[in-house]
């Protein structure tokens, strides 16, 4: 539907085309629909959405090369924080979950534009199972605050979560005429929808 979408909303002989920017959620089907569809699309670029957000804050200069720390290190740097923040309370059960625990939810935040623990702590937290009560929110807080003052430290401005609203704050302060006029978004239909 996404691909039949974006050509009709291309096609020139049809009333309010123009230039379509259809977005994949992976690099692999970015290149396939493009390898299918190359002559038919007119009018229309396929990206996925990493390369259009690198290429969108690399054109505004605000991402530069190895900006992003890599998933790996990440996690070290999560772990880091956990065990930091871990030894300023009491010993509790809530500091054994995974470490995927603490990097879910520290991605959670920044998906979501999250940038104050005020909002944090009111946030309602539909989809995400029990949500956790305030002095947890607080805990995970200063988890997030240590891994991204490790991450700063380390040169590193952006994860692979916060691109997203890092784009969507620069797409709302750029004044500049747009690329497209319309953009169609596809979605991994196996991938839940948070909120």
């Amino acid at each position: 539907m996404a691909i039949l979408r974006a050509a009709y909303l291309g096609d020139p002989d049809l009333p309010g085309n123009g230039n379509v920017l259809l977005i994949t959620y992976n690099k692999a089907l970015s290149g396939y629909i493009r390898s299918i569809s190359d002559k038919r699309l007119i009018n229309v670029t396929v990206e996925h959405y990493h390369l259009f957000a690198r290429g969108y804050l690399s054109f505004r200069k605000l991402i530069a090369y190895n900006d992003i720390i890599k998933n790996n290190e990440r996690r070290q740097l999560i772990k880091v924080a956990v065990d930091e923040v871990k030894n300023t309370y009491k010993p509790h059960p809530f500091f054994k979950r995974s470490i995927g625990f603490f990097e879910s939810e520290v991605g959670w935040i920044a998906k979501n534009g999250i940038d104050n623990l005020d909002t944090y702590l009111e946030v309602e937290r539909i989809g995400r199972g029990d949500g956790l009560v305030g002095h947890f929110r607080k805990i995970v807080w200063a988890i997030r605050t240590s891994y991204l003052k490790q991450r700063s430290d380390r040169g590193f401005r952006y994860d692979w979560d916060d691109i997203s609203s890092t784009v969507l704050e620069a797409l709302a302060a750029d004044a500049s005429a747009r690329k497209y006029r319309h953009i169609v978004m596809m979605r991994d239909r196996t991938s839940r929808r948070r909120c």
